[in-house]
């Protein structure tokens, strides 16, 4: 016999199930108690209802494809690189997320375009030297930070 934790009854050995890692061989909890446990964190985490998943991984595809076709038609502001791949977006104003967190959240298309308002684009090289020029930093900063001066 072994009393579970969280139910505080008394039950027979039968009824934890097995885990090698504790002392007696057995669960912590019974296992009425870790199917309670389980599905209430179902309950709570909505995300791993399949049909909310299905329908996350399409919003997520829709951004994909609005932010893809947005760089197709948005070169670099600085050089004109037209290239997706290397396409990034440069937030001007402040931000409240970062495009691609919101890509792969699934947020609406509105949202993510009102996100996209606040930026200009710009290829990966232009996007470093920008966000170093609008920070201050320059070579000799890395050069002195580099030799300790």
């Amino acid at each position: 016999m072994k009393v579970c934790p969280k139910c505080k009854e008394e039950k027979l050995l039968s009824e934890f199930s097995r885990n090698s890692l504790k002392k007696d061989g057995l669960q912590v909890y019974c296992k009425a108690c870790v199917k309670g446990i389980n599905f209430s964190y179902y309950q709570r985490t909505p995300d791993r209802n399949p049909q909310r998943r299905k329908f996350k991984k399409k919003a997520c595809e829709l951004a994909k494809l609005f932010v893809l076709s947005y760089l197709k038609t948005h070169p670099c502001v600085d050089c004109g690189e037209a290239d997706p791949i290397v396409l990034e977006f440069d937030h001007i104003q402040q931000k409240k997320y970062g495009i691609s967190r919101m890509v792969y959240a699934g947020m609406g298309v509105d949202s993510i375009s009102k996100e996209i308002e606040k930026c200009e684009v710009r290829c990966a090289n232009c996007h470093r030297r920008a966000t170093a020029k609008r920070s201050g930093w320059s070579i000799r900063t890395f050069e002195s930070d580099a030799l300790g001066y």
